[in-house]
């Protein structure tokens, strides 16, 4: 019974030995992977790309091209969203891939890359993701740097300072670069790439006229690449019409000022930085250019005008007139006229390009108007007339020492005129108002009024008196 049992286990061993030799272990499946040569290119360049490990049952394979980091296991249009596709190729029956692809330009592939959107592709790093047709899983992934160089800004003017980021060159190696074909100096003096092959330099625009140019980088390993860097037109404005000492302009007068290599889209303040008024705010077109018009206004003298957006700051010069109007002609009171104690003056008008002419009114006690002797003085009159008001009436004064006046002229541009000649004339103790045109009234002393005044009253008590008493004699009769 033992003995039986002991031979079937036997059995099973030997048949399960048969088994294992007559069986052979399956193969382990081995992870998929890629390589790329070379890992570093620019755009255009031909890549080749090898793979194992890929399924063998004719499953097509599609490689992308994106600037975005993933991993295996991640998803096309799930994690990635920016990339291009740039091949399609079938494994062979080994589950090796062997293909070739350009380095694109753009990717315009994607939810975020298509549509009529698109990336430039630049130097930096990138990465080559190989997943299967049917399946958007990445299963690959190797990463590809693109040799560039980047500006920065990408366009200025003469005496800018840009910085150079390089990326992809031979790695610790020295590097050289040019603007349009010449040597410039750079910072630092001598250029070398880190253990990556990056490096960071700056330079500063040379002396040149507005146009496009090509920056090159050149590594000692043969490896280059150019950007463009556009030299743009130094911010500067210009008026019309230009004025001069012999040719200023006029407060009133339209001027039109023109800039060019201001900020794009910017606003732009337009002041009188010598007396501090804003004259305009305009806006700048997308090429940086404005033109805004703006009347002159301000005193007499050289004028310095300022655009700006903030950041770019240019000036221009306006001359302003300084020519003083003519003296006024006095026409009322005539010389030596008596008149009102509240006088009412008139003096013809004043023309001048700057306006508005205003007027500064005098009147003294003597002809040679002292300080002491100015009884009135009114400035900034906008008409060529006044009347003395109540409260600045003058006291009457004889004939014989009269008041004096004089009339002057000012422009808009804060020119003084000369004084007119000096007229005079004297007030009455009492005087009924004359106005010009008016014939003259004799005037009596205020006692001899009063007399008449006082003749009347006893005039008319007697003539009562004796009218009365006529009457009460008539009663008796």
């Amino acid at each position: 019974m033992k003995c039986n049992r002991i031979c079937r286990i036997l059995a099973v061993t030997v048949v399960l030995s048969l088994l294992g030799i007559a069986i052979p272990a399956a193969p382990a499946l081995a992870a998929e992977e890629i390589e790329l040569s070379p890992d570093t290119g620019e755009i255009g360049d031909e890549i080749d790309i090898d793979g194992d490990g890929f399924k063998t049952d004719k499953t097509k394979v599609y490689i992308y091209f994106s600037s975005q980091e993933g991993a295996v296991y991640h998803k096309i249009d799930n994690d990635i969203t920016v990339y291009k596709l740039v091949e399609k190729t079938t494994p062979s029956v080994s589950g090796r891939i062997d293909k070739s692809f350009n380095v694109p330009e753009i990717l315009d592939e994607g939810i975020d890359g298509g549509y009529g959107d698109f990336e430039e592709v630049v130097g930096g790093n990138y990465y080559v993701y190989v997943t299967y047709g049917d399946n958007d899983k990445i299963e690959a992934v190797a990463e590809f740097t693109v040799r560039g160089i980047e500006l920065n800004p990408t366009s200025g003017i003469a005496g800018d300072l840009v910085e150079v980021t390089g990326v992809g060159f031979g790695e610790e190696v020295g590097v050289s670069l040019t603007f349009d074909g010449d040597d410039v100096f750079t910072s630092p003096a001598s250029i070398e790439t880190d253990e990556d092959g990056n490096f960071t330099a700056s330079f500063s625009v040379p002396n040149v006229v507005a146009a496009a140019y090509d920056v090159r980088v050149e590594d000692e390993d043969g490896n280059d690449v150019e950007a463009e860097f556009t030299v743009a037109v130094a911010p500067g404005v210009s008026i019309k019409p230009v004025t001069t000492q012999a040719a200023p302009g006029y407060v009133g007068m339209n001027i039109t000022i023109s800039g060019v290599g201001f900020k794009t889209n910017s606003s732009i303040t337009v002041t009188d930085t010598t007396s501090g008024l804003v004259l305009a705010v305009t806006t700048s077109s997308i090429d940086g250019t404005f033109q805004s018009i703006f009347e002159a206004d301000g005193r007499a003298g050289e004028h310095t005008i300022t655009a700006s957006d903030g950041i770019n700051t240019r000036q221009v010069s306006f001359i302003m007139e300084s020519q003083a109007p003519p003296k006024p002609l006095l026409l009322w009171p005539d010389d030596d006229t008596e008149t009102e104690v509240q006088v009412y003056f008139d003096w013809g008008n004043v023309s001048d390009d700057s306006l508005p002419v205003t007027y500064a009114l005098q009147v003294a006690s003597g002809g040679d108007f002292t300080p002491s002797s100015i009884m009135l003085e009114k400035t900034g009159l906008t008409e060529s007339e006044y009347t003395v008001t109540q409260r600045e009436k003058l006291e009457p004064a004889e004939e014989e020492a009269p008041y004096y006046w004089r009339v002057r002229a000012i422009d808009g541009a804060s020119n003084d005129g000369e004084w007119s000649v000096a007229g005079s004339f004297y007030v009455a103790k009492s005087v009924e108002p004359i106005l010009p045109g008016q014939p003259e009234r004799l005037s009596q002393p205020g006692w001899l009024i009063y007399l008449w005044i006082g003749l009347g009253i006893v005039v008319a008590i007697f003539v009562g008196y004796w009218l009365r008493k006529r009457a009460t004699h008539s009663r008796r009769v």
